[in-house]
């Protein structure tokens, strides 16, 4: 019985997705969502970044149905510098706090701005600038 509930255990546990921390708490299901999945790579010395940060949200604000946007910083900071830093950029779009590019089998960008397009699940495509 007991070897039993540990293979139910064990292949619950491999059908269940792994869900990405956002700085607001909330959890991202990056894989089951439907919607096409930008995952956009920032950092602060990177102006470019920063100036696109505004039109990222605009467009997942206007096109939420079928879309959604998350930030990933680039250099990795702890979740308080993160936090602080979204505070002082005005980040309008879920950050997440861990990088996803391990699990999609994806490389990270080579140059920022760089936006990862995931549909269904899958690596789609690679955007610059």
């Amino acid at each position: 019985m007991g070897v039993l509930l540990l293979f139910f255990a064990a292949l619950w546990s491999c059908s269940s997705e792994r869900k990405f921390d956002v700085l607001s708490g909330d959890a991202a299901s990056l894989r089951e969502d439907d919607r096409l999945i930008m995952i956009n790579y920032w950092a602060t010395w990177c102006l470019p970044c920063l100036e696109e940060m505004p039109e990222l949200a605009e467009f997942r604000n206007e096109h939420q149905d079928i879309v959604e946007v998350y930030a990933v910083n680039y250099d990795n900071p702890t979740v308080e510098e993160l936090r602080q830093q979204i505070e002082e950029i005005g980040v309008e779009i879920p950050a997440l706090v861990e990088d996803p590019s391990v699990e999609f089998g994806y490389a990270r960008p080579e140059v920022l701005p760089g936006t990862v397009v995931l549909k269904e699940g899958e690596f789609k495509e690679m955007l610059y600038g």
